[in-house]
């Protein structure tokens, strides 16, 4: 939870940096549950987009490593989460791809 709310946080920071005149916004992505174990809950991720510097990314909190263990440790409520920043157009084909809204 210290992660999230430190991820939040620095993209808070982030905007306040920008120029007060600046279209600049963060939103909220949701996106539908997928098949795998990991996907059932559905995910939730950060976007900025700032027209004035071309900027066009989301915050993804919810990138691990999928190792053998990830499963096991997954149903134990133990896995290890990091922040990641991608393109807006990348990420939401990832999604179109696995079929999910």
């Amino acid at each position: 939870m210290k992660k999230i709310i430190l991820s939040l946080i620095f993209i808070s920071f982030h905007l306040l940096n920008a120029d007060a005149q600046s279209q600049a916004s963060l939103s909220v992505l949701t996106c539908e549950p997928g098949k795998d174990v990991y996907a059932q809950f559905g995910h939730t991720a950060f976007r900025y987009v700032n027209p004035d510097t071309h900027t066009d990314i989301v915050y993804n909190y919810g990138i691990f490593s999928f190792s053998d263990d990830f499963l096991y440790n997954f149903v134990k409520g133990e896995t290890y989460y990091r922040l990641g920043k991608t393109q807006t157009s990348r990420f939401v084909a990832e999604y179109y791809y696995n079929n999910r809204t």
